[in-house]
């Protein structure tokens, strides 16, 4: 592969300006065909397929329109006035007259539109908060586009009326999810670029050497970002997938040019001639960076086994942004440099760029010191990383909801005047389908239902229970077959029970409240109970299944879902490294000792996530948010990305130490000169993706914030504790033992070689 490589670094020599115009027309040609991505992408995704609460919302598509159709709820709170009070109600009579001049508006019910019996359920406890029923003319997915500008203009209206009043809903949450996803964007590029620019400047003493890296890794992004953007107008992509893809391809594709430049400058001292410098890239370093792409890409890859879309959406998504890294940087990146030449240097400053004695002894020395005392220096690092990944036995997950967005979110805080007047379990009603194959009003399904709401009434956890029975009030079981198909029903009852009843008979609904939020414990086990196969201590009639749906009943599907593939998922990405690095270095210690360090590394990057986003340690001053969860997808997308960059450094690494052991078979001298010559450009490089994951920890949106921490945390652990304690002190333990590998007479790719074909960098 590196004889492929070196040779196709003479064709992109030959073929420089046609790659560059190449690229500039896909570019241009990805840009038109994208169109506005943010307007593409959904907030959802997280439903598991075949799961109770799949099933419940599949079952609502088919035969429940009312409860499909899109909707929102207006809360509007006024601190100094009730309900009751004349004033209050103008206010909310030219509120949502105002609100009723929007195009996606069909209608607003308010208090003062329903009778007596029913305005006290639309009143808070405080007296001075209302909701109303927002009925629009469009899906939650048109209004979700549309609904942040006409928030932020019936915002600026309301406060002339000395009200509060904020527009809630899944149309709304996933409205304002796109909305601070794109601002978190662009706040977290106004902090990493100029950052990556001025660390690659230090690195390399050259304003064009600094500059290079710096449009190859703006071109993959982009062109990642043009992918995705063209994938989602016919798939359902998370609205997460471009934060992510955007960190990890700032931090991929910098780290790969900062390599691949290096590289070349250091060539073309040695042979003086642009194009033998380009070559000798390819063949070195090009090498490196196909196989570091590879491995990022093969860990990503398992993700897709878990059952999650949105999961899959951010392994795709993820896998677009490295592809695009990789192809840029042994494409476009050379083709750069051919043109370029000797003038990469151009923009040097004198004092900065002065000639070095060659390779800091520093790591020599440090490395030394690691070596005479090993076993002592790895049992501190065991110790430490022990420690921090205790904390990850607490890790809690949830589905992303109305808690991701930020405080001054409109659409949050209207969620918390809901939960403040109306009941914290008023955020998210709950569901329980009763499905049936046969006539679900007959009287032996309906005694079921009436005793199961009874029993769900009682239940300390259950704030209220609506169902038909608040429409069919006084009916007993064995009449409401006969009422529900006769004419002497109301046309508005009618409809009322189109909410309740599915359009074929087969199944209906019983909609409840939780005392505490969706997220806690009891409402877990609430749902839970509900699950089980003596529901609420009753056996459901012979071909009735009971579904539990709403958001809990998500979370627990999903949660079920992700700790079900974890083990897999896990397995098979240690199957894949361990088999590269097998490959690669024509060990078998090698790898396991890879596998178990990083195991190590991420278990310490749990345990430091959780002490932060659910205990609370440190959040203020990270200026983020700790409510005792994490998303459920950040853990999975940690664990994937980690596994993939470190084994990325370890590579780096330990392919310098396996080039000198083949010349000198010398296991102390190879540890201290593989440190020596690859140290620095690992540190610089751990230091670039520092800064960038870092970057995105103040974006705004909890799970990038949260996935942000963790990436820089765990580069942070590998590029120090991993790399300059464990993995010397290790090989120093090991000796010869580290490159033991057994004869395989009939597979030539195993057969070890004594020439120096290694394919890894050579510094």
């Amino acid at each position: 592969m590196s004889h492929l490589l070196g040779r196709f670094g003479g064709f992109v020599a030959r073929t420089r300006w046609i790659i560059i115009i190449g690229w500039i027309v896909l570019l241009v040609v990805g840009a038109a065909l994208k169109g506005d991505v943010a307007t593409k992408l959904s907030g959802g995704g997280g439903d598991v397929p075949g799961s109770h609460s799949s099933i419940v919302v599949e079952e609502f598509t088919k035969e429940y329109e009312s409860r499909v159709d899109a909707s929102l709820l207006l809360v509007v709170s006024d601190k100094q006035k009730e309900v009751d009070s004349q004033e209050y109600q103008d206010n909310l009579k030219a509120a949502t007259d105002k609100l009723k001049e929007e195009k996606i508006v069909k209608d607003v019910i308010t208090m003062l539109d329903v009778p007596e019996e029913e305005r006290a359920k639309m009143i808070g406890e405080n007296g001075k908060t209302s909701i109303s029923i927002v009925k629009l003319n469009v899906d939650d997915e048109e209004a979700s586009t549309l609904l942040p500008e006409i928030q932020e203009k019936y915002g600026e209206y309301v406060k002339t009326l000395g009200i509060e009043a904020n527009l809630v809903g899944t149309a709304a949450v996933l409205g304002d999810l796109s909305t601070f996803s794109k601002e978190g964007l662009v706040k977290a590029e106004l902090i990493v670029l100029p950052l990556i620019f001025i660390i690659l400047f230090i690195v390399f003493r050259s304003f064009m050497a600094s500059l290079i890296p710096f449009i190859v890794t703006v071109v993959s992004v982009v062109g990642a970002m043009n992918v995705i953007g063209i994938v989602a107008t016919y798939v359902e992509i998370s609205v997460f997938v471009t934060n992510a893809a955007v960190m990890l391809g700032l931090g991929v594709a910098i780290d790969y040019s900062l390599f691949m430049v290096n590289r070349f400058r250091i060539e073309l001292v040695k042979e003086n001639d642009v194009k033998a410098a380009v070559r000798k890239m390819m063949y070195t370093t090009g090498h490196t960076v196909l196989f570091s792409g590879i491995t990022v890409i093969a860990a990503m890859s398992v993700l897709f086994i878990v059952n999650v879309p949105a999961i899959k959406a951010l392994a795709f998504g993820s896998i677009t942004v490295v592809c695009i890294a990789v192809l840029s940087t042994l494409t476009l990146l050379p083709a750069i440099l051919m043109i370029l030449g000797h003038r990469i240097n151009w923009g040097s400053i004198k004092w900065l760029s002065k000639s070095e004695n060659g390779p800091s002894k520093n790591w020599v020395k440090w490395s030394n010191i690691v070596m005479k005392r090993p076993a002592l220096f790895v049992l501190i690092s065991l110790i430490v990383l022990i420690a921090l990944a205790i904390p990850s036995i607490q890790l809690k997950l949830f589905t992303p909801d109305v808690t991701v967005l930020p405080k001054e979110s409109s659409v949050r805080q209207g969620f918390e005047q809901l939960q403040e007047s109306f009941g914290e379990g008023r955020l998210s009603p709950q569901y329980v389908l009763l499905k049936t194959e046969g006539d679900v009003l007959s009287e032996e399904n309906q005694v079921f239902a009436f005793e199961f709401i009874e029993r769900l009434k009682d239940k300390e956890e259950v704030t209220e229970v609506n169902s038909m029975l608040n429409i069919l009030n006084g009916v007993q079981p064995e009449q409401v077959e006969s009422l529900v198909s006769s004419d002497q029903l109301p046309n508005k009852a009618k409809q009322e029970l189109s909410k309740y009843i599915g359009n074929d008979k087969k199944s209906m609904v019983i909609e409840y409240y939780a005392r505490e939020t969706a997220a806690t414990e009891e409402t877990r086990s609430l749902v839970q109970s509900l699950r089980e196969e003596k529901v609420l201590g009753l056996n459901p009639p012979e071909g009735m299944s009971v579904y539990t749906g709403g958001e809990t009943a998500a979370s627990l599907d999903n949660n079920q879902e992700i700790f079900d593939s974890l083990l897999p998922s896990i397995l098979m990405m240690l199957i894949l490294i361990f088999i590269i690095l097998m490959v690669t270095f024509k060990s078998i210690l090698i790898p396991l000792k890879a596998i178990i360090l990083n195991l190590l590394s991420v278990s310490a990057t749990y345990g430091i996530v959780v002490l932060i986003f659910v205990n609370g340690y440190g959040a203020e001053i990270l200026g983020v948010e700790s409510i005792g969860n994490i998303v459920s997808f950040v853990p999975m997308l940690l664990l994937a990305l980690l596994f993939g960059l470190s084994t990325d450094y370890e590579v780096f690494l330990l392919g310098r130490i396996q080039e000198e052991y083949r010349l000198t078979n010398n296991n102390e001298h190879s540890i201290s000169i593989g440190l020596q010559q690859t140290g620095p450009l690992i540190t610089g490089a751990a230091i670039l993706m520092i800064a960038v994951f870092t970057g995105f920890a103040f974006s705004g949106i909890l799970p990038i914030q949260a996935l942000g921490v963790g990436l820089a945390v765990g580069v942070l652990i590998d590029a120090t504790i991993v790399r300059m304690i464990l993995v010397p002190a290790t090989m120093k333990l090991l000796g010869k033992w580290n490159w033991w590998f057994p004869k395989f007479k009939w597979f030539p790719m195993f057969k070890k070689t004594s020439e120096n074909k290694n394919f890894i960098e050579k510094t």
